[in-house]
């Protein structure tokens, strides 16, 4: 394994960790964006890190090519965006290294169908260059009814029922958008639960869930890639 396969290894494992942390404050109401930058940042440097081995194998199967003094992971949201990024960043892999361009292109939204490249790579660009990660925390609450089960979400009614023969009344619950939550007591005891989700603020993505999707599909391509070099 080479040094930078072993350094993106490295960065892959922290991001793990850091990740799991994350998910750990989105529940508790309140994360800390410093663990959030760093976490975005580990995972930005693990792509650009490939970057770099990718135009080092160009550079051995073409050697009197020129390649940019810097270099990143290609991404766009569209195919336009996507191909300037390539020949900005590594020119020569459509025609020197074509299985190695499919898993790049592979990994774009508009042929995945799945937008974390570039949603990872534009809230990257923003955490470096401008300032820390914006986040809005979304409060949910939910009720664990007996005989019903689990019921969660925003405007929930819970009100006029009973429970078993007895026709016992129960709890009267409602649960409004803002979070807050009202019980009117009856015999049967409704349980009432509280979450807490953290969101990207501007693009309303989960942090805990969008992190960790991200470092699953990280290793993934890091795998594919470095399988072809």
């Amino acid at each position: 394994m080479n040094t930078r396969a072993q350094d993106i290894k490295a960065l892959l494992l922290r991001a793990q960790s850091d990740v799991e942390e994350l998910a750990k404050q989105s529940a508790s109401g309140q994360i800390d964006r410093i663990t959030l930058k760093n976490t975005l940042e580990n995972l930005r440097s693990s792509l650009d890190y490939v970057a770099q081995d990718i135009a080092a194998e160009l550079k051995r199967r073409a050697p009197t090519e020129g390649m940019p003094l810097i270099i990143y992971f290609p991404y766009g949201r569209d195919r336009e965006k996507f191909t300037y990024s390539v020949k900005r960043n590594l020119p020569t892999v459509v025609r020197d290294a074509p299985a190695l361009y499919g898993v790049i292109e592979g990994a774009q939204p508009f042929i995945s169908g799945d937008p974390w490249l570039t949603d990872l790579c534009e809230l990257t660009n923003s955490v470096k260059h401008n300032e820390l990660t914006k986040t809005t925390t979304k409060r949910f609450a939910g009720i664990n009814v007996p005989g019903f089960g689990r019921m969660s979400g925003e405007n929930i009614s819970f009100r006029g029922n009973v429970f078993g023969d007895l026709r016992l009344p129960m709890d009267d619950v409602f649960i409004r958008t803002n979070g807050e939550i009202d019980v009117i007591p009856g015999e049967v005891p409704v349980e009432v639960t509280r979450d807490n989700q953290i969101l990207f603020h501007e693009r309303k993505l989960p942090v805990a869930p969008f992190t960790a999707h991200c470092t699953k599909r990280l290793n993934e391509l890091v795998t594919a890639i470095y399988k072809l070099l």
